[in-house]
């Protein structure tokens, strides 16, 4: 299966109406269904081990057409050290 085949996809009633009302909650604001005990509380080490994610962004250079140099920063996955 690919994205082209999932965009290609007609939805039924039921898959619509659910996916409507997701859209409604978030657009409200309402976290009410979302179950946080099933979520493992962040230990002590695991929160002294976190960063910025700016702290972590490496800047990176491109040159353009005119000889100009565009500086952007490389953002990466991990969270943690």
């Amino acid at each position: 299966m690919t994205s082209e085949d999932i965009k290609r996809r007609k939805w039924i009633k039921s898959e619509r109406e659910a996916v409507r009302r997701a859209a409604e909650s978030q657009a409200a604001g309402d976290d009410s269904l979302i179950n946080f005990a099933d979520i493992p509380r962040l230990t002590k080490a695991r929160l002294a081990s976190m960063v910025r994610l700016g702290d972590l962004a490496q800047p990176i250079g491109s040159r353009t057409e005119d000889g100009a140099t565009v500086t952007a920063k490389h953002f990466p996955i991990a969270y943690y050290r």
